[in-house]
């Protein structure tokens, strides 16, 4: 029993560990920030909006609600997170809007989002900055809260008062 347990806990801590070490760690996005980060993307009919490290699914959930005509993703690596997200999808009823997926956002591929949001730790901006650049379609709108991909030029930073500035980029 107690080689089950041990089991169960390391399942559920490695991919959290792994998260915290090579993209962020959970916290959530802002509630307050949510409408902003929407009022950026501006979503059209048929685009796909892909949110990396979903955590508890509030920006691709409200994506969703508003935006029924868009295809809206979440990419979770924590097998917790992404089963309370899985959960939310089916009691809402948003089963044919969103969806999430377990896996890592370095292992997700890019080609078909219209839309990326995430919430990431500077470190790691490199490496996803990289694989945007070989994977994303010209057009395709980035969303970065917190913090600016280096190199980069947002094409709009949306900042209020004791709020996290938001950065939009496009991809040239």
């Amino acid at each position: 029993m107690d080689i089950l347990i041990s089991l169960i806990l390391l399942f559920l801590l490695l991919p959290t560990a792994y998260a915290g070490f090579t993209a962020a760690p959970f916290v959530p996005t802002f509630s307050g920030d949510i409408d902003r980060i929407i009022k950026l993307a501006d979503p059209k009919k048929g685009n796909t909006f892909l949110e990396l490290g979903c955590g508890s699914g509030r920006v691709m959930i409200a994506m969703a609600k508003q935006y029924r005509e868009v295809t809206v993703i979440g990419i979770e690596i924590q097998p917790l997170l992404f089963l309370f997200v899985k959960i939310k999808i089916l009691i809402l009823g948003l089963k044919r809007m969103a969806k999430v997926k377990l896996n890592s956002l370095f292992a997700e591929d890019l080609h078909s989002a219209d839309i990326i949001y995430f919430y990431l730790m500077p470190r790691t901006m490199p490496k996803i900055k990289e694989k945007m650049k070989k994977e994303l379609k010209a057009g395709a709108k980035v969303i970065s809260y917190a913090f600016p991909i280096p190199g980069w030029k947002p094409k709009r930073i949306s900042k209020e008062k004791y709020h996290l500035p938001i950065y939009l980029y496009e991809r040239r």
